[in-house]
């Protein structure tokens, strides 16, 4: 609505719909989708993986599913790495001149 700020229900559901529109074709072909941190999220990288399809992308440290995320919160040195994993789902910190923040169904923490 015009006026109203959306909640973050309706702008997940804008997200994946962005998504089945650009990558419908690519969908359970082997392809694996690169994104940059306004549509990378846990919600749209679970999306992608449901519908066969890999993901890697950079993500915002303020995003509400990472908030209680220890990778999040850990203090590191330059050239140091930390992670979590959720079956499919990596989520990686690292550090170089800041700290860069990534999810990815394609690769593996080792």
């Amino acid at each position: 609505m015009k006026g109203k700020p959306e909640s973050k229900g309706e702008q997940e559901t804008g997200v994946m719909s962005v998504l089945d529109r650009l990558l419908s074709d690519y969908y359970g072909k082997g392809f694996t989708d690169l994104m940059d941190h306004y549509y990378s999220s846990p919600v749209s990288f679970d999306h992608l993986w449901k519908k066969k399809t890999k993901a890697v992308g950079t993500c915002m440290p303020n995003q509400k599913e990472l908030h209680q995320n220890n990778v999040v919160q850990n203090k590191i040195k330059k050239n140091e790495v930390v992670y979590i994993r959720r079956t499919h789902l990596l989520c990686l910190k690292w550090k170089d001149t800041c700290d860069v923040l990534m999810f990815s169904t394609f690769h593996t923490a080792t």
